[in-house]
């Protein structure tokens, strides 16, 4: 008669772990070697393969549409950082234009040019010119 030792569930080797699942004869799903990531990931897979026809359909279809949601907001959340890039790039130049204008005005205005020909010159409205001069 062949003796082998039983030896705790943790001190199982890799290959042991897989020789106790492979010749186990449980019901599809059941955990064999409970606290393994791997082994409890397999019993899952089994559990959803072991189901008839219809209810593995139902379940393909369950993680399939999962699978398109979270790629719908990945899309979307990629597309929103695209946008405010873009919006945040055209807010910095009017915003930089902004600032030469007014930085223009100050010199035309320190050379001695009258208002209209300021506003001519930089597209500031008077009102913006006498706001600078001060």
């Amino acid at each position: 008669m062949l003796k082998c030792r039983i030896k705790e569930k943790s001190k199982l080797s890799r290959l042991e772990q897989w020789v106790k699942y492979l010749s186990a004869t449980v019901p599809a799903g059941e955990e064999i070697i409970p606290g393994d990531e791997m082994f409890t990931q397999l019993s899952r897979i089994e559990k959803v393969y072991g189901k008839d026809k219809e209810e593995l359909l139902r379940y393909e279809a369950a993680e399939r549409a999962e699978m398109d949601f979270v790629s719908a907001i990945s899309s979307a959340e990629l597309r929103g950082k695209e946008i405010g890039k873009a919006e945040g790039k055209a807010e910095g130049r009017a915003e930089g234009k902004k600032i030469q204008a007014a930085e223009t005005a100050e010199a035309l205005l320190d050379m001695g040019l009258s208002l209209q020909q300021i506003t001519k010159a930089t597209g500031l409205t008077e009102a913006e010119i006498l706001q600078i001069k001060k």
